[in-house]
């Protein structure tokens, strides 16, 4: 919800001015992995992981192909 939403921001904003573009797709691919785990992503996975993918600063289309990427990719 918005208030997980706030705190993600409040977490991973920071971190992003620290970390080259890689970084910030590695810590967002992490999440995905995770999220994977059991299975595809469930709604409630996808809106967090979209979620930090826009605290890290991703833009929305690039978040999105580097999930659909991870999902594509068997871990």
């Amino acid at each position: 919800g918005p208030t997980l939403a706030i705190e993600l921001h409040e977490v991973l904003a920071p971190l992003a001015p620290h970390l080259a573009g890689a970084g910030r797709e590695s810590v967002l691919l992490q999440g995905a992995r995770i999220a994977l785990a059991d299975g595809p992503y469930c709604a409630a996975e996808r809106q967090v992981l979209t979620t930090v993918g826009s605290a890290l600063g991703i833009p929305a289309e690039e978040t999105a192909r580097l999930l659909a990427e991870a999902a594509r990719t068997p871990s």
